[in-house]
């Protein structure tokens, strides 16, 4: 089974190498690296072409476009994406083959853990990662930087949309999969470790646009499933714990309890999804750091205007 793996890329001279060198020692050797430069104005494409790796300029802009120009050059059965700033398991490729040849599946993902020193701002993104927690089984979600498809699926549902963001394009191509009656698999041995921000400023801004892309791309894509609800839900939950923090005003210990009442409440919601309280509390807590930058985004998502 041959396999090519590609690596969006935008100003990633930092990081590139030690990804494509993890890439290069892999137990079995992917067919072709490709690299989808997002045009960088550094030195990521020249270091890309030293390590062996074709470089192909994107044929639009961001990660959208970067996918469909890496299906697009994609000869081989199998197109796994890593991104720039990991660092992939030897056994990587490996294992991916041998879910593919065991299952019947069209694609899947595996854990994101982190690598080196990102301090509190990495593992508040690390937490927002809640298809790492899944064991190794069918999924309903994938993780854009440790993904792998059959090629054929992905254009049998014709890639991707094309949108002006770096964020969502996994949330989007996951539903369409589904949609289209395919499975996806997690497995806990196909690892690809991420370099997460270390800059809490960096996290709240990347929120943000995370936020509004998945809520735009539903929108304009017409997913008004689960996944929808859950998001408009989260703009919904601190609209009301602003309210409730709001009723101080007029009586603190109403004010008190409404609060209570919410936090108690997802982090019940976390405990029944979750089926561990050692795994719900920990993302309970990132979620309400990262709610309010997120639910900003979610409304500028749902005001934009369609395009």
């Amino acid at each position: 089974m041959n396999l090519t793996v590609a690596v969006c890329a935008r100003n990633a001279e930092k990081h590139i190498a030690d990804c494509l060198e993890s890439i290069n020692k892999q137990s079995i050797k992917p067919y072709q690296v490709l690299v989808i430069d997002d045009h960088s104005i550094d030195c990521t494409p020249e270091i890309a072409q030293k390590m062996g790796a074709k470089v192909i300029l994107n044929e639009g802009r961001q990660l959208y476009d970067g996918r469909n120009t890496a299906l697009k050059h994609c000869d081989t059965e199998v197109l796994a994406f890593t991104d720039a700033d990991c660092v992939l398991d030897e056994k990587w490729v490996e294992n991916i083959i041998h879910v593919l040849n065991t299952h019947d599946v069209v694609g899947g993902t595996g854990p994101h853990p982190p690598i080196g020193s990102s301090g509190f701002p990495g593992w508040l993104h690390h937490m927002w990662f809640l298809v790492e927690i899944t064991k190794t089984g069918y999924t309903g979600g994938i993780i854009g930087g440790n993904s792998y498809f059959r090629t054929e699926s992905l254009k049998k549902i014709g890639g991707w949309i094309s949108l002006p963001y770096s964020n969502a394009e996994d949330v989007y191509i996951a539903e369409k999969l589904k949609e289209a009656g395919y499975k996806l698999w997690f497995d806990e041995q196909i690892v690809a470790n991420h370099k997460y921000t270390s800059s809490f400023i960096g996290l709240m801004k990347k929120t943000v646009v995370s936020g509004e892309a998945i809520t735009y791309m539903m929108k304009i894509s017409g997913i008004r499933n689960g996944l929808w609800i859950y998001t408009l839900a989260i703009l919904s939950v601190a609209v009301m714990t602003i309210l409730s923090a709001g009723l101080s005003f007029y009586s603190l210990k109403l004010s008190l309890t409404a609060i209570g009442v919410i936090f108690g409440g997802t982090l019940v919601f976390f405990w029944y999804r979750f089926k561990s309280i050692q795994a719900a509390i920990p993302r309970w807590f990132a979620r309400w750091v990262i709610i309010w930058p997120y639910s900003k985004g979610v409304l500028l998502g749902l005001l934009k205007k369609n395009k």
